[in-house]
């Protein structure tokens, strides 16, 4: 006859063997690496942990907020009231970080060697508005993978008859480059003595831009296991520098047509040279 203290003694004796088992398959599984279950090989993907380091971050949002500033190709003359319209497209070569290129073969974003410059489009819209204020506009966009805006705000604080002109101005752009986010911010000087056919100009100023990298959606079969293998999928910087710039502008005649070239210096390295083409009335 099975008694009440057998069975007492036999489920004591299973709880202690399950116990046992348990801490078994436990101490097993934690000797296990979690990665061992990966879907992939990590040696497809070089060191994933490095993908996303502050130098890199630094080296991919520096060259893409300076290139993608707002730049307005106009000099301190301001356009008045007459009518005081002035729209084009620019196009701006910029030289390239030679870093650029290296951040992205280092964070196995691109294998692809890489131009030393490389030009950058845009369209541009500037009004007068009174005799001393001058606003504009500029954008660019195709599919998702770029779309710039950018707009600047300049004041006359000296106009004479004749003379030289002197203005400020405050550059701010904003777009998306891939998967950089940049914010470009740009206070200038500019001095300018208008001619017959032409306003040559100089400038000096200061550019700061703040961006984001998230390389999540490039990261393929790797996405899911990011937090697991330590892989920074975000990560921010801030770059500045120093500018010093010349232009040309010329109208020619009583078309309204305007050709202007501008050469920029920046403290960095990233120099630029563009043309910009349109009307002015």
């Amino acid at each position: 006859m099975f008694s009440v203290k057998r069975w007492k003694i036999t489920v004591i004796f299973f709880g202690i063997f399950s116990g046992l088992v348990g801490s078994a398959l436990i101490s097993t599984a934690w000797a296990v690496s979690p990665l061992d279950s990966l879907p992939f090989s990590l040696a497809d993907f070089g060191a994933p942990a490095q993908l996303l380091t502050d130098d890199i971050t630094l080296a991919l949002v520096r060259p893409v907020g300076f290139a993608l500033a707002h730049r307005p190709y106009r000099p301190a003359t301001p356009l008045g009231t007459d009518f005081g319209l002035d729209f084009g497209a620019e196009v701006t070569l910029v030289k390239l970080d030679p870093k650029f290129a290296e951040a992205l073969q280092t964070a196995q974003l691109s294998s692809a060697s890489l131009p030393p410059s490389i030009p950058i489009p845009r369209f541009q819209v500037h009004k007068g508005v009174g005799n001393w204020l001058d606003l504009g506009i500029s954008w660019i966009g195709y599919s998702n993978f770029i779309q710039v805006y950018g707009g600047d705000v300049q004041v006359s604080i000296y106009h004479p008859t004749e003379g030289p002109s002197v203005a400020v101005r405050f550059n701010y752009s904003q777009g998306n480059l891939g998967f950089i986010k940049v914010k470009t911010l740009s206070p200038q000087v500019i001095v300018s003595k208008k001619l017959a056919y032409v306003d040559p100009y100089i400038g000096i100023g200061y550019l700061r831009t703040t961006g984001e990298v998230n390389i999540e959606s490039l990261l393929g079969p790797l996405a899911p296991y990011a937090s697991l293998l330590g892989i920074v999928t975000k990560n921010s910087a801030t770059a500045q520098a120093f500018q010093a710039f010349i232009g040309l502008p010329f109208v020619i005649g009583p078309t309204g047509l305007r050709i202007a070239f501008e050469g920029s210096f920046v403290s960095n390295g990233i120099h630029m040279f563009g043309t910009r083409i349109g009307f002015q009335f």
